[in-house]
């Protein structure tokens, strides 16, 4: 499974998960889109969707638990953009 996979694989678990708000399941699913957006290079489109997600372990409304999973998936895309 390559690194895109896995991002596209956590979004999607995130955004199956109804515990998680309605406004950040939003954010994911626009950064989820951006990353299968193949009309641009990979870099640019890593960029876009760390833009969308950053601020999103701020947000005072999500778990413990989601903010892991939010650091997760910055992670994860930060690693693909080097």
């Amino acid at each position: 499974m390559s690194n895109l996979d896995e991002v596209l694989e956590l979004l999607e678990q995130m955004y199956e998960d109804r515990s998680i708000p309605k406004n950040v399941r939003g954010i994911l699913t626009k950064a989820r889109n951006i990353l299968k957006d193949n009309s641009k290079e990979i870099g640019m489109r890593v960029d876009a969707a760390v833009q969308e997600i950053e601020g999103l372990s701020l947000d005072f409304n999500i778990s413990a638990y989601t903010r892991e999973q939010i650091w997760n998936l910055t992670s994860l895309l930060s690693s693909m953009s080097k």
